[in-house]
């Protein structure tokens, strides 16, 4: 995937800068690569996360526990691949606890949209 220069997505924009986020981005597309089944059980977790909350329902308890530990799981999978991002993931975990404004685009209050997934452009 290729992004324009300096490119953050906006809910990241006020907590992370460019050169961070292509170092996660970078991180996360090897370890998708390296964990696809991993990645694929958390997109699907997202995607019925996201069903539930679209269809106006709450999503189930054991499902949003389910996708948090899948998520720990990714996060930790970066990390092994590549340890300066642990800095980088702890800010953006830091700030989805304690700033609404990145909870979702332009702090709607929607879901965060998933990760990008795939491979970058050229790999």
């Amino acid at each position: 995937m290729r992004l324009p220069p300096g490119f953050v997505p906006r809910y990241l924009s006020k907590i992370i800068t460019p050169d961070e986020y292509k170092e996660v981005s970078a991180a996360l597309f090897a370890a998708i690569r390296a964990n696809p089944d991993l990645f694929s059980q958390e997109a699907e977790l997202i995607r019925e996360v996201q069903a539930a909350q679209f269809s106006k329902k709450t999503p189930d308890s054991q499902l949003l526990s389910q996708m948090y530990a899948t998520r720990q799981k990714a996060d930790a999978a970066m990390v092994k691949l590549d340890p300066k991002v642990a800095p980088i993931i702890a800010k953006i975990e830091a700030a989805a606890q304690t700033d609404r404004s990145i909870d979702g685009p332009n702090g709607s209050g929607e879901p965060l949209p998933p990760p990008p997934y795939g491979t970058p452009a050229g790999k």
